[in-house]
């Protein structure tokens, strides 16, 4: 059953993925957002964001939005805000790489109820509404039942800056590449949650990541049956940073076990 913030979250979505497909391939201008050559922002982000935007505050006019570009919009304390990623995988955009998405979820007094992740170039269209259940396009999704590490294709989405951590990140990365049947750093968090939901990926892990690129995509996960480790928990569009762990659910202790030692990141459990 489709409720009002999960027909709101993907017309929102649906928007956003137009002005995605509309720009494909040519782009006329991209920023440096700080001194990083990976923090970018194009002018697709900033459409994208704006169409997201019109179209959530049309609908819920006292809601707050919790954008990557624009910051918070509206009433901070508002009951009801959306946590919006207007193009998740810009780097993969900007090189015409078709893997990137989309990410709008909808939080009601601090709780996770509705999201959507849209691929527009892949045509896939995630979307969740807790306790309902999750699709993919018209189809009802589940992760996956891989039972081992040997046997899971894992993913993985390190932060574009560099950081104490790093060195730590890329043996966690290797690690886990050794004893899965392989690790992917794809670009896009978001399209790597969604495709935990769906059971392409047995899990995926990230570090140091922000509200917007996991929000949608661990209700997914979350709503397709799996189990989700994150730290700290969402309530804030100012928590600097988060890491998380998404899993089907039998591979989880192993992944929470190797990578709380190798990132120091596992010492408490979030829903």
């Amino acid at each position: 059953m489709e409720t009002p913030y999960l027909t709101t979250a993907i017309r929102a979505a649906h928007e956003g993925g137009k002005i995605l497909r509309d720009f494909y391939g040519r782009l006329d201008r991209v920023q440096r957002k700080d001194s990083s050559f990976r923090e970018l922002v194009s002018e697709v982000d900033l459409l994208s964001e704006r169409k997201i935007i019109e179209t959530v505050q049309k609908a819920y006019p006292q809601s707050a939005v919790w954008s990557e570009e624009a910051g918070v919009v509206g009433p901070a304390a508002a009951d009801v805000s959306w946590i919006v990623d207007p193009v998740d995988g810009t780097v993969n955009y900007m090189n015409g790489i078709p893997f990137c998405a989309v990410s709008v979820a909808c939080m009601v007094h601090g709780r996770l109820l509705a999201s959507v992740v849209h691929n527009p170039f892949t045509r896939e269209f995630f979307y969740a509404q807790e306790g309902l259940g999750v699709w993919l396009n018209e189809t009802p999704i589940q992760v996956s039942a891989t039972r081992s590490l040997a046997e899971a294709l894992l993913s993985c989405a390190f932060s574009s800056k560099s950081n104490p951590g790093r060195d730590r990140e890329y043996l966690a990365f290797g690690r886990l590449n050794d004893l899965s049947r392989g690790c992917l750093r794809t670009g896009s968090a978001a399209m790597n949650l969604a495709y935990v939901a769906c059971g392409k990926f047995s899990a995926t892990w990230g570090r140091k990541l922000k509200v917007w690129d996991v929000a949608a995509g661990l209700l997914l996960v979350k709503e397709a049956g799996g189990c989700v480790w994150m730290d700290p928990p969402i309530g804030s569009p100012d928590v600097p940073a988060i890491s998380c762990i998404a899993s089907n659910g039998p591979i989880h202790q192993a992944l929470l076990e190797d990578l709380g030692e190798l990132l120091g990141c596992c010492r408490s459990q979030h829903a």
